[in-house]
This record gives C-alpha cells, structure tokens and sequence, in this order.
C-alpha cells in the first residue's frame, strides 16, 4: 500500500485509516502509527486510540486529539526527526511530540493514556532547531 500511494502522490504523505496496523504479523503486534522506513509515508490508526476514554473528556474530542498527537508524532519522523526516550518538554510544559516511553512498561492502553496523552502539540526546542535546520528552506 505504502508504495501505491507513494508512486502516485509523492513523498511527505499521512495516511489516516481505522484500520489496526500491525508491526510484524505477530497475533498481537499493533501500533498506533509508523512511518514507511523507504519512503516519506507516515500512518496512523485510530481504531486503537479510542481505547480506553478519560473520564469528563469528550470521545470525538479524545479521538482528534490523540490522532493529532500521533500525527505530528508520525510526521515528526518523515521530517527526520528521532524518539526522546527522556520525556523532552516543549515551550508550555507538556511533553514533545516525538515522546516515546516505552509501550513494554506500559502495556497498549496505559501507554495511550501515559504517553500519548501526556504529549502536547509542539515541538522541543531540540525538535524545532532539528526542523529549522533541515526543513526551512530560503524563498
């Protein structure tokens, strides 16, 4: 699929879908997002992100807000930027985007609620220089 979509649209793509991705064919393998290690294709899947709504929260509300999170996650890698495994907070005090913890510590459903909930929706100051660096280009 991945290739499909690259060939006739190009690079720097995101793929939304509410269909589970799985990492490897293994029975219990699913992600919330990754990103086509060839190409600039980033996928998230909401079908997992609802799991699990936080009390007085809104779930459309919930659901958008974690897609975004995992978005720029998800983007954030097709910009070359890397995981913080060190919980690394943005301008505002929440956590970067590209936050990673450690879905083995946490199990599926307290991982969305430890880590990707935790993210913000802006970038480090490491993350941002990354991006005015590579990404910013001169008009």
């Amino acid at each position: 699929m991945a290739n499909v979509i690259y060939q006739e649209i190009g690079g720097h793509v995101l793929a939304i879908t509410d269909f589970d991705l799985k990492y490897n064919d293994g029975e219990d393998e699913y992600i919330f997002g990754g990103k086509h290690s060839l190409r600039d294709i980033a996928f998230v899947s909401t079908r997992r992100l609802i799991q699990q709504p936080l009390p007085n929260k809104n779930e459309y509300e919930l659901l958008v807000e974690r897609t975004v999170k995992e978005a720029l996650h998800e983007e954030g890698h097709n910009l070359g930027l890397r995981h913080h495994y060190t919980w690394q907070k943005a301008k505002g005090g929440e956590y970067c985007p590209m936050t990673k913890g450690d879905f083995n510590k946490y199990g599926e459903i307290a991982y969305i609620r430890a880590v990707i909930d935790a993210r913000g929706f802006r970038f480090c100051d490491e993350c941002n220089e990354h991006l005015q660096r590579t990404c910013v280009r001169n008009v």
